[in-house]
């Protein structure tokens, strides 16, 4: 059946999460810190560093290319790197980690592969058990970013693993599984994700997973940055996933935007799924996000629903997300 082995991944990846969390530890990192990946890793880097500024400590994101072909303007003033490849064998990833230590900065090193090649270009490596054996990273994604956010939260002094119970994908999951159906008669012709701050790595991955698998045409964008120029792009046919970042407390002029902007995308045609945890109730479809899980820490859940999206998408256009066209795991430069 085409699309069963990511299909499952999907459905139980919780099964790596505590053995995920359980791993995590402080980072022995001095700030500022640039989090490095390629691809789905650059993205999660991004979530990464993102949470990491929540948490008052320094970090940004630099895709791994760009510290191979300009390391200086890559790190700047960075004091160390932690560099995440679910393999630990792409080709930027290895050379990244090869220029940073060139320039006398301390490495580190997440990946899923305990037979990785990452091990002797870093300083020290973390391996999760989380190698989804096929090409669309899924639970090594999820894994990977919880073992991050638990490590950044332990540096700060707080823990967030208490969150994670049993039982959060399958919650998500009974939300998202019924609307996506409804979504899919007929396909959209296209999938805008929106998120910001945190969530914008997670609207970015959600969109490449759509890609990955077979999906259709997908843009990501900041939500109140989509409001110029591409907000005329707008139509019936369209599905727009918003990502919002709300809580039964807030009450800003940013919250109050973007919940306008919910209900002015209804206006204009687009079908909008909302994934939060207090949503607007303006979406066509809404995945409630648990409220046990703090929005800082909910990337993981909100990925969830984007994955089965992006799955049940390519199924709906006759693609197979387990054979993903002209895609590999790992991908090495000549």
């Amino acid at each position: 059946m085409a699309g069963e082995w990511v299909g499952q991944l999907i459905a139980n990846q919780d099964r790596v999460w505590p053995e995920a969390l359980a791993a995590a530890k402080p980072l022995a990192l001095d700030p500022p810190i640039v989090f490095v990946g390629s691809g789905s890793s650059y993205y999660l880097a991004g979530v990464a560093a993102h949470v990491a500024r929540r948490l008052g400590i320094s970090a940004w994101a630099s895709p791994a290319g760009e510290v191979l072909t300009d390391p200086e303007a890559s790190l700047l003033q960075a004091a160390s790197a932690l560099i995440v490849s679910r393999s630990g064998a792409t080709s930027e990833a290895l050379l990244a980690a090869d220029a940073i230590r060139t320039l006398g900065r301390p490495v580190v090193g997440l990946t899923c592969s305990p037979e990785s090649p990452l091990a002797s270009h870093v300083d020290s490596l973390t391996v999760l058990e989380a190698d989804d054996q096929t090409v669309v990273m899924v639970q090594s994604f999820t894994a990977m970013l919880l073992w991050l956010q638990a490590s950044l939260a332990l540096t700060a002094g707080t823990d967030m693993a208490p969150s994670f119970r049993p039982g959060l994908v399958a919650r998500v999951l009974a939300q998202t599984v019924p609307a996506v159906e409804r979504l899919m008669g007929p396909p959209p012709r296209r999938t805008i994700y929106l998120g910001s701050g945190v969530r914008y790595g997670i609207a970015r991955e959600g969109a490449l997973k759509a890609l990955e698998m077979g999906g259709g045409q997908v843009l990501w964008y900041q939500p109140l940055e989509f409001r110029h120029g591409p907000w005329g792009s707008v139509e019936a046919g369209d599905v727009i996933i918003f990502l919002n970042v709300r809580g039964k407390a807030t009450a800003t002029r940013a919250t109050a935007s973007t919940d306008t902007l919910v209900g002015e995308l209804a206006a204009r045609g687009a079908t909008v799924m909302e994934v939060a945890r207090t949503p607007t109730g303006q979406a066509a479809e809404s995945i409630v996000l648990p409220e046990a899980v703090p929005d800082l820490w909910a990337g993981p859940l909100a990925l969830v629903a984007l994955q089965h999206y992006a799955w049940a998408w390519s199924l709906a256009l006759g693609r197979d997300p387990d054979q993903p066209r002209h895609l590999t795991k790992v991908v090495r430069l000549e």
